[in-house]
């Protein structure tokens, strides 16, 4: 009998053979590399072997090595169960890859067959044309019969046909997204090939052309479906049906755009036909030039030929050897020729003429013709001087011209003009056409009218100023304070925080009890507080009206800045005196700290109170507010609401660069920020929360203005503007958006919507272009708004324009004094208005050069009516001028200047300010000596009177003693000492 040891073995390996006899020739190099404990059972045995010979043996018990058995077998049972499970698992990924290729499989099958059949359908399905004939009636009808039945069958087959067309032009649409997204994923794929064909070597790239080439095998029999499909798409009419609206939307816009490529066009042809009359002008002038010198210089020659013949003929007639000039002859078809190929770009280099005459002379002219010179495109301006008769100078710096029209100042900066010579443009003109000049000096307005600058001109602060930047933040405060009043006014009966609403009461006290001028002049100075403090401002900033709350613990009392001035004089101080001054400057600080912290105290107890408001502190409300709605001119512009909108301009650009519109006062000094960038200047500016709204969007006016004298100050004012339309309707959600709230042309032609029409509320106006005239204005304010009641006009020219011409008067005096007065110029600039809902017109900026090109047809016709006209104020009236200053008993018609009117003709000054130049007008004081002012002293003591010298000889007719004395001490107190009674130090002194 075997031993239970050597069966455990005997049955370990007849299970390890099954095992591998199971196993195929892959699954059993796999299962080779699983850890077996047959090696590990070998070395046990020939381990117990070795002990065995080693020691005697002993018995072994039989539990044990049965336990030893089991155990052995276990092992192997859970080796086999681990190798099957590793057999199953991948046998069911093979299975499940071939179930995934096989759907793939089916589903390209699948797709294939319905792009056929759809094809199939499409190209099966009838036409409008191929309607089916209807077979002929079998049983007789009458006619009327026969006529109701056609036509009903008529019905349904144009019903029916409709239906097919919808069905076809769908299956139309849905294969030609299709071939667009196949067309995008092939391009897409072939960009990413053609990427990577560089790195990739030739079997690759042949293998990509093949996968590329079995991909697009599903789709091949569909090709001549799609192209069928294509060819009905070309042949007939959109198939997506387009409502009547969208019809014409579209076709305005195919207008609008054929519209603008004609004028593009035109103005393009324009410019190359003036470009190649230019180019013949420069030719025939030098030919004229080159046929001047060949004629000079033949003149020259038949003249020396001449004088040679002469001296030959008054020389002796016998002459043994008649001296021979040894000088060599003058080849004069050489020096013409060399004269004549003169380059164009050379014509200078022929003498300048002596004067205007010698170069009208040169250039084949008349005495009395005039010359101008232009710079810049403005075509309307030759062609009408040219019809007048005048010779246009193409050399844009010659001295010689009767007028020259410049675009800018700098082009006349260094000519010197004659008394016969006109030019376009003064010198000096940035007091008024740069935003900082204009506002420095409209503040000025008190001292030559008695207007209010801000009953014209919107609030604005120079930030590079510190002074302006401290009025500029108080002023936001205000309106914030002031927005929440309003706001308050509308809330109803609901509970408010009466420590906010203390303080919003206050601040429009404090508004409307401080004198503006005081606030002008410093708004920090000793004696005047701030309209709101850093203490109210953090309440109204941080507290709601609407709920309670508190001031911050750790906001403490800080010192307010001080703005020096820069023009007040130093003052020197003696030691005592700054000890003086120092010593009362810290005693206020501890005054005021004291003040903070007792109202810091009182503003938290109540913004913890939440109360509705008595009926007695609405009518308060209501009564301030209508005091400062009376108080203040621009209390409507700040809007209902008072959202607190400002706008910030760089002090020097034109056409909308940098101007930024913000509501929040951090991102504003942010945007600016001025103290990193002191060398940009920028002009903040009230934004106008209550715009007159046409088509639901904002718009401004371009009014042309033109001067023809600062003294005596001689104003022309255009009786007709346009107006430039944002291409956005108009919303205060969204500031950033410029499309709806810069109307700059150069900024709107950018926008999506620009070349849009777009129809008035009634719809019966429709704006184009972005722009209108001042007549559609006109007309759209009297259909929608009736006539003036005061003065029974149209509100344009009752209200409007009137006021427009007030406000350019007013702004060109403020600047009448800082602009150089140059004799023989005049300038047209460019004022643009804006109109507030209550339709009173606001000065927002002066600009010099207006635009004058043709950007849209109202601005081609604007300007071609302006510049015409202008030239009739420039020339007849100048002439008409001349004439009646000449001889003023000639009775001359007045010139037609066309839509031109003078609206200022005021009084010659003498001695203007500007004459002055840099002459300093300050004066300057000298500290008195002592002997002065004992002489001084002592001339104002009272002189004791003597009776018995100074008693009068009264009469009986004179009146009683007391009466005289006083009228006598009367008189002396109103005139005082005279000069007789004054000693000789203090007389010399005065």
């Amino acid at each position: 009998m075997a031993s239970p040891l050597k069966r455990s073995e005997s049955v370990e390996a007849v299970g390890n053979n099954s095992v591998e006899g199971l196993l195929s020739p892959a699954r059993k190099s796999f299962a080779s590399k699983i850890p077996r404990r047959k090696e590990a059972l070998a070395a046990a045995k020939q381990l117990a072997d070795n002990q065995a010979a080693e020691e005697p043996p002993s018995p072994v018990p039989l539990t044990l090595l049965r336990s030893a058995e089991r155990a052995k077998k276990d092992k192997v049972d859970r080796n086999q169960q681990f190798i099957k499970e590793l057999e199953e698992k991948k046998r069911k990924e093979k299975e499940a890859e071939a179930a995934e290729a096989d759907r793939q499989r089916k589903l390209r099958l699948k797709l294939r067959k319905s792009i056929l059949q759809r094809a199939a359908a499409v190209r099966d399905a009838p036409t409008k044309d191929e309607v089916p004939e209807e077979p002929a009636p079998i049983i007789e009808e009458t006619a009327e019969e026969k006529k109701i039945r056609a036509a009903a069958q008529k019905k349904l087959l144009l019903k029916q046909q409709a239906v097919l067309e919808a069905l076809q032009a769908k299956k139309r649409k849905e294969q030609v997204d299709e071939e667009v997204e196949r067309q995008k994923s092939t391009k897409k794929k072939e960009a990413v090939r053609k990427a990577a064909l560089g790195s990739q070597e030739v079997s690759s790239r042949m293998q990509d052309a093949l996968e590329k080439f079995n991909s697009s095998v599903a789709l091949a029999a569909a090709g001549s479906a799609i192209a069928a499909v294509r060819l009905k798409k070309d042949k007939e009419d959109d198939a997506i049906a387009m409502t009547p609206e969208e019809k014409e939307r579209r076709l305005m816009q195919q207008e609008a755009i054929k519209r603008k490529q004609v004028e593009y066009l035109a103005k393009l042809a324009e410019e190359r036909k003036q470009k190649a009359l230019e180019d013949e002008e420069k030719r025939d002038l030098l030919e004229k030039k080159r046929q001047k010198v060949r004629e000079e210089a033949l003149l020259r020659h038949e003249a020396a030929k001449q004088a040679a013949a002469e001296r030959a003929a008054a020389a002796p007639a016998v002459v043994a050897e008649p001296e021979v000039d040894e000088k060599p002859k003058v080849n004069v078809e050489a020096m013409v020729s060399r004269l004549s190929k003169l380059k164009t770009t050379e014509a200078q280099l022929v003498p300048e003429a002596k004067d205007f005459a010698s170069w009208k002379k040169r250039n084949g002219l008349a005495p009395d013709t005039k010359v101008f010179c232009i710079t810049g495109w403005y075509p309307v301006i030759k062609e009408a001087l040219e019809a007048r008769g005048w010779f246009h100078n193409p050399d844009r710096s010659s001295p010689y011209f009767d007028l020259k029209w410049a675009l800018k100042s700098d082009d006349l900066k260094n000519v010197k003009l004659n008394e016969d010579q006109l030019v376009n443009h003064f010198m000096q003109n940035t007091a008024i056409t740069t935003k900082v000049g204009l506002l420095h000096n409209l503040r000025n307005i008190t001292w030559f009218l008695s207007e209010d600058i801000d009953s014209f001109f919107p609030r604005a602060y120079d930030l590079n100023e510190p002074s302006d930047m401290q009025a500029y933040i108080q002023d936001y405060r205000y309106i914030h304070a002031e927005g929440m009043l309003k706001r308050l006014r509308t809330q109803g009966s609901q509970p408010v925080n009466l420590g906010v609403l203390d303080v919003l009461l206050s601040v429009c006290r404090k508004r409307q009890e401080i004198l503006p001028d005081d606030i002008l002049d410093n708004a920090d100075a000793c004696g005047i507080e701030p309209v709101v403090t850093d203490l109210q401002w953090e309440v109204l900033q941080r507290c709601s009206i609407s709920a309670p709350g508190a001031i911050r613990a750790s906001f403490q009392y800080t010192k307010p800045p001080v703005v020096a001035d820069p023009n007040a004089p130093a003052t020197e101080l003696s030691p005592s005196e700054q000890r003086e001054d120092a010593r009362l400057a810290r005693k206020q600080e501890k005054y005021l700290e004291n003040a903070f912290a007792k109202e810091k105290v009182r503003l938290n107890a109540l913004l913890s109170q939440m109360e509705v408001p008595s009926p007695n502190v609405m009518a308060t409300v209501n009564e301030l507010l209508q005091s400062l709605e009376a108080l203040c001119p621009q209390f409507h512009l700040n809007g209902v609401d008072c959202k607190n909108v400002w706008i910030v301009k760089p002090a020097g650009m034109s056409r909308g660069r940098g101007i930024r519109v913000f509501n929040q006062l951090a991102e504003l000094l942010a945007y600016a920020d001025v103290e990193n960038h002191k060398e940009c200047q920028w002009i903040v500016q009230k934004y106008i929360e209550n715009p007159l709204l046409v088509c639901n969007r904002k718009f401004d006016i371009r009014q042309w203005v033109f001067v023809t004298s600062w003294n005596p100050l001689t104003v022309w004012f255009y009786m007709d503007c346009y107006l430039r339309f944002s291409s956005e309707e108009y919303q205060m959600n969204d500031l950033s958006d410029q499309f709806v709230h810069l109307t700059n042309n150069s900024i709107q032609k950018f926008g999506d919507n620009f070349y849009k029409a777009y129809s008035t509320e009634d719809g019966s106006m429709t704006v184009e272009g972005n722009m209108w005239h001042s007549d559609d204005l006109q007309a759209y304010l009297s259909k929608r708004y009736g006539l003036d009641p005061e003065t029974n006009e149209s509100i344009w020219l009752g209200q409007i324009q009137p006021r427009m011409k007030q406000i350019v008067s007013w702004s060109l005096q403020c600047v009448q004094d800082t602009v150089a007065h140059r004799k023989n110029s005049c300038e047209l600039y460019g004022y643009d208005f804006m109109i507030d809902e209550q339709f009173k017109p606001w000065l927002i900026e002066v600009n010099s050069s207006p635009a004058c090109d043709y950007s849209t047809a109202i601005t081609k016709r604007y300007v071609e009516t302006g510049l015409t006209d202008i030239l009739k104020v420039m020339l007849d009236v100048r002439e008409y001028d001349a004439s009646k200053r000449r001889n003023s008993q000639t009775k001359m018609p007045k010139p037609d200047t066309g839509r031109w009117e003078n609206i200022v003709k005021a009084e010659y000054i003498a001695k203007p300010l500007s004459s002055f130049g840099g002459s300093d007008f300050e004066v300057r004081g000298k500290k008195l000596s002592k002997k002065s002012q004992r002489a001084i002293n002592q001339a104002c003591q009272p002189r004791q009177a003597n009776p018995a010298t100074d008693a009068p000889d009264l009469t009986p007719d004179d009146p009683p003693l007391e009466d005289g004395l006083e009228e006598a001490m009367s008189d002396e107190a109103e005139s005082g000492p005279s000069k007789a009674d004054l000693p000789p130090e203090v007389d010399a002194l005065l």
